[in-house]
C-alpha cells in the first residue's frame, strides 16, 4: 500500500494536466502513487497521458461527468492510502513537494489534516511557522488565509480518519468545497483532532486564463453554507468575517440591488429581492451583526421596491437611475452550472 496518494481531479484541460504530470514524474517513489480522476473530459485523459504510462500513474474515467464537488470527493472515496494529496490540473507542484508532504507525514503522523501554504492570496498573511491546533475553534482562529484554506491544492489529509465525514462533504457539495466540509465536520465532531498549518508550500498557484477564470459571484453565493459546520455562534462569526475578505457574500449592497431591480423585469425582480433579503438575513445570523440596523435596511429597501410596482413611478425612476451593468444572473448561482468551465 502506498504511503501518499496524488489524486489529480480533472476535466477538459488536457494540456494543463500533461505538464502537470511532467514536473510531479521527478519526484515519485514507490510509496507514492498518482491517480488521475477524468471528470468524462471531451478527450480522454488517458489518450494524452498514454505516453506516461507507468505502474504509480493511473487514469479513472467517469462514465458520466459528475460535477466539480462529485470528482473531488471521488478523489477522496478511492484513495487506498494513508495520506492524500489532492492536485488541481493546473496548479504546478514544488520541485520537492513530494518530499516536503511526505516528511510532514511521518513528523506529525497524529494529525488529520496539513495546509501548506501558498502564493494565493496577496492581500491575506503567510504563516511564519509551523502551527499545530487542536479542536475546530483552534483551527479558524490559527487561520492566516482563508482563500489560502480554500486552495485545494494546498491541503493533505490523513484519509483513513477524515472520510468518516464523507457524508457531509456530499451534504455541502453546492459550496464548491467539499473538502473544507470535510476539515471543518470532523474537527467540529472530534474535540481533540489536530490539525497542521505549514510555513512550507508545496505548489505555485498559477492565475488561470479568463476563460478558466473561478466565478466569483458563483462563490459568494455558495461558500457562506460553510458556516453551518462551524459548532460555536461566536467562531462562527470569525470565520465568516476571515471568509469575507477575499469572498464576501453580502457584497451587493440595498442601493445596488435597487438601481438593478427598477430596470429588471418581472422575473429578474423576483430573484433579485429573494436574493437580498434571505443573503443578508443569513449574514446578520452568521455574522452575529446588529438585527436593528439590517431591519431597517430591508424597511427602506422594501418600500423603494414597492413604489416599482407603479408604472408611472417606475417609469420616472428609470429616467434618473442609469441603468447598472450589473449582471443580474448572479442571483440564480445555477445558471453558471452549465457555462463554468471548472464544473
Amino acid at each position: 500500500m502506498p504511503a501518499l496518494t496524488i489524486a489529480i481531479p480533472t476535466y477538459n484541460r488536457n494540456d494543463a494536466l500533461k505538464n502537470t504530470i511532467e514536473l510531479l514524474l521527478p519526484q515519485l517513489e514507490p510509496a507514492v502513487c498518482v491517480k488521475v480522476f477524468d471528470n468524462c473530459s471531451d478527450v480522454a485523459a488517458a489518450d494524452t497521458l498514454r505516453a506516461y504510462a507507468q505502474a504509480n500513474v493511473t487514469v479513472v474515467r467517469n462514465e458520466v461527468n459528475v460535477g466539480m464537488s462529485g470528482n473531488f470527493i471521488k478523489c477522496f472515496e478511492q484513495c487506498e492510502s494513508e495520506w492524500l494529496w489532492v492536485l488541481g490540473d493546473d496548479d504546478l507542484p514544488a520541485p520537492n513537494a513530494v518530499e516536503t508532504i511526505l516528511g510532514y507525514t511521518r513528523a506529525y503522523p497524529d494529525v488529520v489534516f496539513i495546509k501548506f501554504d501558498s502564493n494565493l492570496s496577496e492581500y491575506e498573511e503567510y504563516n511564519v511557522e509551523d502551527v499545530v491546533s487542536v479542536g475546530q475553534e483552534q483551527l479558524i482562529e490559527n487561520m492566516k488565509s482563508f482563500g489560502n484554506f480554500l486552495f485545494l491544492s494546498s491541503g493533505v489529509y490523513r484519509v483513513s480518519s477524515i472520510t468518516e465525514s464523507i457524508k457531509n462533504a456530499y451534504y455541502f457539495a453546492a459550496t464548491y468545497a467539499p473538502q473544507v466540509a470535510l476539515v471543518l465536520d470532523y474537527t467540529r465532531t472530534h474535540h481533540n483532532s489536530k490539525t497542521l498549518y505549514s510555513r512550507h508550500s508545496i505548489v505555485e498557484w498559477k492565475k488561470p486564463v479568463q476563460e478558466q477564470k473561478w466565478n466569483d459571484a458563483l462563490l459568494n453565493k455558495s461558500l457562506p453554507d460553510l458556516v453551518f459546520l462551524v459548532a460555536s455562534d461566536s467562531v462562527r462569526s470569525v470565520f465568516l468575517r476571515k471568509m469575507a475578505v477575499c469572498h464576501a457574500y453580502n457584497y451587493i449592497s440595498g442601493a445596488d440591488t435597487f438601481k438593478s431591480y427598477v430596470h429588471a423585469n418581472e422575473k429578474e425582480r423576483y430573484n433579485l429581492a429573494a436574493d437580498y433579503f434571505s443573503s443578508h438575513s443569513f449574514v446578520t445570523w452568521a455574522g452575529r451583526w446588529h438585527r436593528a440596523s439590517t431591519l431597517f435596511s430591508f424597511f427602506k429597501v422594501s418600500a423603494l421596491m414597492l413604489l416599482c410596482e407603479s408604472r408611472l413611478a417606475n417609469k420616472l425612476m428609470k429616467s434618473i437611475i442609469p441603468f447598472n451593468k450589473m449582471d443580474r444572473s448572479i442571483y440564480n448561482k445555477f445558471l453558471y452550472s452549465v457555462k463554468d468551465t471548472r464544473l
